[in-house]
Parts: C-alpha cells; structure tokens; sequence
C-alpha cells in the first residue's frame, strides 16, 4: 500500500514537471516581452515583476537542466555583473555599511538582469527575431502611453494655477526627473527607428515625442536629440535622399530656433551663461550663493575632483560617497548642496571618487563594449543611444537610483540579445552559401 502511494505520488510529480515544462517556456517568453511595461509604470510594480521572472529563469534553469557554459566571445554578458563585484569588493574600505548595502541593493539589476537574459538567450522559443521585435514595438507604445499621461496631468495643473510652468522641466517630469525621462523617451524614439516602421502616423508619434523631449527641457536629452537629428541627416546623405536630408535640416533648425526662444530653462541658462564661464576659469568664490542648476553642477564637480585628488587609487568606498561629499560641502559653506545632500552630478565621477580607478575601467569597458559590438554588425541606433547614456553620464549619476540602473541594465540585456540574433542570421546565412 505505502508503495502504491509513492508510486502514485511520483506519477503525480512527474505529470506536474511536464505541465511546468510546457506552461514554463511560454510565460518566461512572455515575461521578458512584457518587460519594458513594468519598467514604465512604475518601480514598486518592477520590483515584483522582476521577481516574478528571476523565479521563473531559476526553475528553467533547474527544469530544463541548463548547463552554462561561457564562451570566451560571451564574456560581454558579465560586464555588468563585474562592475556591480566591484561596487562589493569596495564595502573593505567603507565606513558607513548601511549606506553601502543600500547602495547595492539599488544596483542589484547590474548583477541580475544579465543573469536572467543569459540563461535564455540562446533557446529559440523565447529569444528569436519576432520576440525581439515584439519588445521593440512595447518599448515605443510604452513611451507615447508616457507621454500622453505626463502632458495629459501637465495640461490639468496648467488649467490648476493658470500658468504654463507645470508644463516645463521637473513639473512635467513629476515623480521622474527629466534627465531619466528624457533617456526613457529616447530609448522609444530608437526602437521606432529601428523598427524602420513607415505610415502616415510616423509624423504624429516623432513630432510627439520631439516636443515631449522639449517640454522636458533635460540639457543631456536636447543634446542626445540633436545628435538624434544630424545622424539621420547623415544617413539620409549617404542614402542620396536629399530630401529627406532638406526635411532633417530644417527640422534642425526649427528645434534649435524653438529652444533658444520659446524654452523658459534654456532662456535662464541663457542668462547665467557668462556667470558659468566664470566658474569654470575662478578657484576662488563664494559658494554659498549659488542654487541655479549648471552653476550648482559645476561647483559639485570642482568638489568631487577635489575629492578624487585625495582618493585617486581606491577610491572612498562604496558606503561613504555621500558622506565625504557632504563633508566637503560643509567645508567650502555650499549651502544648496549640502543642504540637498547632492551627489557628483557625474556618474564617471561618482565611479571614481567611491571606486578608484579599477571602478572607472570597469565602466568604461562596459561603453567600449556596447560601442564596439554596434560599430561591428553596423548597429547604427543602438550605436547612437549608447551615445545618449554616455553623454547623460556626464550630467548626471544614474547609476546612484533604481530609474537608471533599470533603464541601464535592460538596454545592455536588450542590445547584447541584438547583437546575438545578428551573429545567428550571418551564420545561417553564410551556411546556406556554402
């Protein structure tokens, strides 16, 4: 009888494993698909959902008894990883432990995002040409859904207070900051054009999001699209279509036009031009005086440096950035930054004043990476939004919250799988010619 029940029960068992075999493959492909909605509505619901799709890469990791084996041309997948190693070895030279675990508890998508996508990447009914483009297609209706929500809440609180600032800069931006939003937003922008999807609503959802990246007035995100602007132009050029390249030009012009006139931010920057340059040619200056935005960064930045002089090797440690900082600030009676307790406004910087010099190497290893493996299947949008964070890690430390590390890691993950799906196609295509 006791023998009957076992076998019953394993039978039971075994039926249950192939139900969770069955079911396993589909759910983990649709979770991955789904995977830039949660990015989008908000971090609490992405922390779940993560969690969610770690436990289902972990049991078909064990189900499907995956054995990994690391190719020595698939190490790029634990650059991410390496660089978050390093944010832990850094916990042996940190006094204030609570703020370093905290750190690594906001970049734990470092670590485990390229874990999850590694384990599946190379079975064909879950990563393949349409999943991949699936994803592409959810990325850019994500953006316009953002979009219509931030004008949508901007145009209510206009009607509110009767004036059009809440359509501006952080107020738009709200609970997000415009440098994280516009990033986002470029991200949408990319994966439309790399859709190279044509209709007649091609014009509304561009001119969409462009007037969406000027409302949010974000200095990296009027940049990254300026550049946005002259890499089509140049590609329009090299096409011989020139006039989609007379389109381009003078969309150009427009958008420069517009900013420089119509942006109350950029007017204020306008403004304070000659004072910054001041800044950045004067050692000696009273701190205490400045709150504006750039003069803020730039004086941040001549505190971080400061810092870094003292720490160049090994850095502060990754727990005690802040607190140094703070010290600084206290030192030179910068009262905006100290009181706000900012950090360097610079993620190079950040990198280095908490990790030393192997920290920076490490992540610019992980830029090299992204550009070399574009610039090597002639990836040119990728290419370019690798360009994008680069330049929006000079104004910001993105790396310090969940919205950039999110937003970092899956990039990576998603590009790398691009990049693989690229590597499949030449060879099935070389193994048909030959």
């Amino acid at each position: 009888m006791l023998f009957s029940f076992f076998n019953l029960f394993f039978r039971y068992l075994l039926n249950y494993v192939r139900l969770m075999l069955l079911l396993l493959k589909p759910i983990l492909k649709y979770l991955i698909v789904f995977f830039p909605v949660a990015i989008f509505i908000n971090f609490k619901f992405y922390t779940y959902y993560f969690a969610v799709l770690l436990i289902f890469a972990f049991l078909y990791f064990l189900l499907e008894k995956k054995k990994i084996v690391i190719f020595k041309k698939e190490i790029y997948w634990f650059a991410l990883p390496l660089f978050y190693f390093i944010h832990f070895i850094f916990l042996i030279n940190t006094s204030n432990m609570r703020s370093g675990y905290f750190d690594l508890e906001v970049k734990a998508s470092l670590l485990l995002m390229p874990i999850v996508f590694f384990i599946v990447k190379n079975d064909n009914e879950i990563i393949h040409d349409r999943s991949i483009k699936f994803i592409y297609y959810i990325i850019f209706i994500s953006t316009l859904a953002m979009i219509l929500i931030h004008v949508i809440i901007g145009l209510i609180n206009v009607f509110k207070v009767k004036d059009i600032y809440p359509m501006f800069y952080v107020y738009i931006a709200k609970p997000y900051h415009p440098a994280y939003l516009s990033l986002y937003t470029m991200l949408g922008l990319v994966t439309f054009y790399k859709m190279n999807h044509y209709s007649l609503w091609r014009v509304v959802f561009l001119s969409m999001i462009y007037i969406f990246l000027f409302l949010l007035s974000s200095k990296a995100g009027i940049v990254s699209l300026l550049l946005m602007f002259f890499l089509l132009l140049y590609l329009k050029f090299k096409e011989k279509k020139f006039k989609a390249v007379l389109s381009y030009f003078f969309m150009i012009l427009i958008f420069i036009l517009a900013i420089m006139k119509y942006n109350p931010r950029i007017y204020v920057e306008k403004m304070l031009y000659s004072e910054n340059i001041n800044i950045i040619k004067e050692s000696n200056f009273d701190y205490s005086k400045y709150h504006a935005s750039t003069p803020v960064r730039i004086l941040i930045w001549k505190t971080t440096l400061e810092l870094i002089k003292q720490n160049l090797l090994f850095g502060v440690g990754t727990g005690d950035i802040k607190d140094e900082l703070v010290k600084k600030y206290k030192e030179k009676k910068f009262v905006y930054a100290f009181e706000q307790k900012l950090n360097a406004h610079n993620q190079f910087l950040e990198t280095l004043l908490a990790q030393g010099i192997l920290g920076l190497l490490s992540l610019l290893s992980i830029f090299g990476l992204l550009f070399y493996l574009n610039l090597k299947t002639k990836n040119v949008f990728f290419f370019a939004f690798t360009l994008f964070v680069f330049a929006n890690f000079f104004f910001e430390s993105m790396l310090n919250t969940q919205a950039g590390v999110v937003l970092f890691s899956f990039f990576y993950c998603i590009n790398l799988l691009d990049y693989e799906l690229e590597k499949r196609r030449f060879c099935s295509v070389f193994a048909t010619t030959h």
